[in-house]
């Protein structure tokens, strides 16, 4: 028997995902993938309306989230976890980064994310991927991908793809 794939997905790997971005193939076939174990810290939440907030994510998270949210299991910020991400001897001070990082620790889950800076520290379980997105300049391109509104599919169950808005792009 295969062991399960468990994965802590950071906030952009979350969003790529349920949104349908682009995302390297093997991340995309794992996530997907009916016995992969989907984690998320609450922390992803937080920076998900944050990023709403400075008009970096498009779409209002609460016309989505809740489609989402059903194949994901919230892991929730322990005092173990706290305590870990105050503990390390890192330049990088973003609490966000730490409590991921420490949530991935604690837990014993890779962390999967696009962080450039989060990649150069240790002390947990973590995998990066080159964002897809950084290659594509215009917006045109970027529109062509499905980032416009109203060209969203959610994995709204493990497997299990939703399109809410009757289009199926081709790179979606």
């Amino acid at each position: 028997m295969k062991p399960r794939v468990k994965i802590l997905a950071d906030t952009s790997v979350f969003i790529y995902f349920c949104r349908r971005l682009p995302l390297p193939a093997p991340v995309e076939q794992a996530l997907a993938a009916p016995d992969t174990e989907r984690y998320l810290s609450p922390v992803t939440i937080l920076e998900l309306f944050r990023q709403w907030q400075r008009g970096t994510v498009l779409e209002n998270p609460d016309t989505w989230l809740d489609l989402a949210l059903p194949s994901w299991r919230v892991l929730d910020v322990t005092v173990p976890i706290a305590r870990q991400s105050a503990l390390w001897d890192w330049p990088h001070k973003d609490p966000a980064d730490r409590l991921l990082a420490a949530t991935a620790c604690v837990e014993r889950v890779e962390l999967w994310h696009m962080d450039q800076t989060l990649k150069k520290f240790t002390g947990f379980p973590q995998r990066y991927f080159h964002n897809v997105l950084t290659q594509i300049e215009s917006p045109k391109s970027r529109n062509l991908l499905g980032l416009a509104k109203g060209k969203i599919k959610f994995l709204d169950a493990p497997g299990k793809l939703t399109d809410t808005s009757g289009e199926w792009g081709e790179n979606q």
